[in-house]
């Protein structure tokens, strides 16, 4: 039976491969909290950096926190937690909320987004497969950044919050991988810093719309139809600008040739000239 679940969190989306399965060696019988304790050192910098990039104006990209720890990470982790399932449209976590429960993801696609403050969504990205959510506030206790809905039917596991932790002390490889998804979140938030000072909202578009052939694509029609569902008004707040601004930059892409565009579907003919033109 589907159901809400109503907490709040900023969750990771794209996967770093790199040292995936890779246990540091000499870890001692205190590496697990000592590492949860550098997940709430940093974690509490990557809030920090996401609120800055948010405050930057309206018309500049918000910041999508960061990356997914691979699934194989927490296996054991959530061995034993409960499965659930989400409709779609169904509210997994609100913004605003202290959670109690860390979900990941199984199947299914969600949003991550927040409110303007003129009540606009603006949407801060798309988690999917193996994606990782309320982790910070299970780990910090403070409120989530962000809403989180499912786009499709969505299955997870479901883990109380104090299990999560209980799991990750006596797991110092998953909490490492934890710690290793935070440093990506970093990253990734001075990136979006730089998009805002260097790149127009084409160019803006150009580099989400990368993002989602690379991890929302299927071959067709000579390129890559983006299979997520997403309307212009959500690739607006994505990317941080207006509707009438997106509508101009697809028209400027499609003149190009690098992409086709057609009623809720969009289709990147030419992914390398998409990454050109982005940088």
């Amino acid at each position: 039976m589907d159901f809400h679940l109503h907490d709040a969190t900023m969750a990771p989306a794209r996967r770093d491969r790199k040292g995936i399965g890779h246990t540091p060696s000499g870890i001692s019988s205190h590496s697990g909290e000592q590492g949860i304790e550098a997940v709430r050192r940093l974690g509490s910098q990557a809030r920090r950096a996401g609120a800055t990039l948010a405050r930057v104006g309206e018309d500049d990209a918000r910041a999508d926190l960061g990356h997914a720890t691979p699934a194989g990470a927490f296996e054991e982790v959530f061995h034993d937690a409960a499965r659930r399932r989400f409709g779609k449209g169904a509210i997994v976590f609100s913004e605003g909320d202290v959670s109690n429960r860390v979900v990941l993801v199984v199947s299914g696609r969600l949003k991550v987004s927040v409110s303007s403050d003129d009540g606009r969504e603006v949407v801060l990205g798309y988690r999917e497969r193996g994606d990782l959510l309320g982790e910070f506030t299970a780990i910090d206790g403070q409120p989530h950044l962000a809403s989180v809905t499912a786009v499709e039917p969505t299955e997870a596991l479901v883990l109380p919050a104090d299990r999560f932790l209980a799991a990750l002390e006596e797991r110092p490889a998953a909490a490492m991988e934890l710690l290793r998804s935070v440093i990506v979140r970093l990253r990734d938030a001075d990136r979006k810093r730089l998009e805002i000072a260097s790149l127009d909202a084409a160019g803006r578009l150009a580099r989400r719309l990368v993002e989602l052939a690379e991890l929302h694509g299927e071959p067709a029609d000579g390129g890559i139809r983006i299979t997520l569902p997403i309307t212009q008004q959500e690739l607006a707040g994505w990317v941080g600008t207006s509707r009438e601004a997106v509508s101009k930059a697809l028209h400027r892409l499609r003149e190009r040739g690098l992409i086709d565009v057609q009623r809720r579907s969009i289709t990147v003919l030419d992914l390398e000239g998409l990454r050109r033109w982005a940088r």
